[in-house]
């Protein structure tokens, strides 16, 4: 699911997980179910850095579960702050529309005409 998740608290601070490298390589950004958990990848890699590089399939690439703060694109809805944000596999918004998970809380409000939301990431929510 393409998505433009950004970390925006210390890396060191967050829950992370590794995961097999696909051979089509990652998007930093991209927000996926990973198993029960919702997660985005922190950082990019091609096919061919996939394909050409030393990594081994077992060395992964990272993805960030839970995390302080989080911004991410979202729906042209007003997001207010302490409400639960729902991931509808393009955007964030307040509303569960059908299909939508609940992946964390709005940190931050948003207004109608922003682009982005700050959340802290939940990535187990949705279960």
């Amino acid at each position: 699911m393409a998505g433009a998740a950004e970390l925006m608290s210390p890396l060191s601070q967050a829950a992370t997980m590794k995961v097999a490298l696909p051979t089509a390589g990652v998007t930093a950004g991209d927000i996926a179910l990973l198993g029960d958990v919702y997660g985005f990848v922190f950082a990019t890699l091609t096919e061919a850095e996939v394909l050409n590089s030393t990594l081994r399939e077992d060395d992964g690439y990272t993805v960030v579960y839970e995390a302080q703060v989080v911004s991410a694109t979202k729906d042209g809805s007003t997001i207010d702050q302490g409400k639960v944000v729902y991931w509808d596999a393009t955007s964030l918004s307040e509303t569960q529309a059908t299909g939508a998970v609940a992946i964390g809380v709005c940190v931050e409000a948003a207004a109608a005409a922003d682009g982005t939301v700050k959340f802290r990431l939940d990535g187990n929510l949705a279960n």
